[in-house]
């Protein structure tokens, strides 16, 4: 990376951080942290393993192996960019992470996710008044 993109990207952090700072209240705070919570690593975990065991148990096992791939094939993805990139956290979070700050995780593994589950949802449930979405 060259240095005027690092210079760009450290700009665009102080910037964010600016906006966040001014929007920082309390209650703010404690409604994006428990966003966030909905798709940190154990809830996705828990997710993904309920709906592997859904399929399995009602005999959907190419969904089941066709979710896991999709789903490991996202967590490369996140792997292999955050390893390219090497982006640094910024300093001062609420939360400390360790590791590199890009791409999101967990906003990556919703994105696969969440659209997954409202297509399995869409599918297969029988009443019309649950499919709405």
């Amino acid at each position: 990376m060259n240095y005027s993109n690092i210079q760009y990207i450290q700009g665009f952090d102080q910037k964010a951080a600016e906006i966040a700072g001014l929007l920082n209240n309390d209650t703010l705070t404690q409604i994006l942290l428990f966003i966030t919570n909905l798709a940190n690593r154990e809830s996705l975990f828990g997710i993904s393993a309920a709906v592997i065991l859904i399929f399995w148990r009602f005999n959907k096992k190419n969904h089941a192996v066709q979710f896991i791939i999709t789903m490991a094939s996202a967590a490369a993805i996140i792997l292999s960019v955050k390893y390219y990139v090497a982006r640094e956290r910024p300093l001062g979070g609420i939360i400390q992470e360790t590791g590199h700050s890009f791409p999101s995780g967990h906003a990556l593994i919703s994105a696969v996710m969440f659209p997954i589950l409202i297509y399995i949802a869409k599918r297969y449930i029988e009443r019309p008044w649950a499919k709405f979405t």
